[in-house]
């Protein structure tokens, strides 16, 4: 077997490619409401409608995550920058000044969001320091189409400007 690659080297190369970022919201047990900034979000199947997230075995999201309790997706657009970065710091209250609502599994949805995708959590598997959440989602609601997504690059924030909206 070859000689694997180090984080480091994986770390770099991945900072090269454009990543959307999403806001993962779910809540506790004990109706906590925890929130976290991924890029490691994509779609799985369209029939039936899935997702995958991946989240870090010991962030906090991870336990109710374990315990398949539902969870919402939302694709951020440029203008939620500061919500991104209050997710992916340390603050105890992620949703301090941040406009949401709750969504019918008591996770918060944030107001704003390009999409927002409520999922019911399928199945979940370990992957070295990650796991892989998969979830089926039970609704989608679309934003603002003229706004423009917001990217990750090179270790920060970024956006491009669309010539070309997608249709609906």
């Amino acid at each position: 077997m070859a000689p694997l690659a180090t984080a480091e080297d994986l770390r770099a190369a991945f900072k090269l490619r454009p990543e959307p970022v999403c806001a993962i919201t779910t809540c506790d047990e004990y109706g906590e409401r925890i929130g976290m900034t991924a890029t490691s979000v994509t779609s799985v199947s369209m029939t039936p409608p899935m997702v995958l997230v991946c989240v870090r075995t010991h962030a906090l999201i991870a336990s109710p995550m374990r315990a398949r309790l539902p969870f919402v997706v939302h694709f951020l657009s440029d203008g939620q920058r500061d919500i991104a970065a209050r997710l992916a710091s340390p603050v105890e209250d992620k949703f301090e000044g941040v406009s949401h609502r709750m969504s019918r599994s008591g996770a918060a949805r944030l107001d704003r969001a390009i999409a927002v995708l409520e999922c019911d959590t399928t199945d979940v598997h370990p992957a070295g320091d990650h796991i892989i959440v998969v979830g089926t989602v039970t609704k989608v609601d679309l934003g603002g189409p003229d706004d423009d997504p917001l990217l990750f690059r090179g270790g920060t924030f970024v956006t491009v400007a669309t010539d070309h909206r997608p249709s609906r």
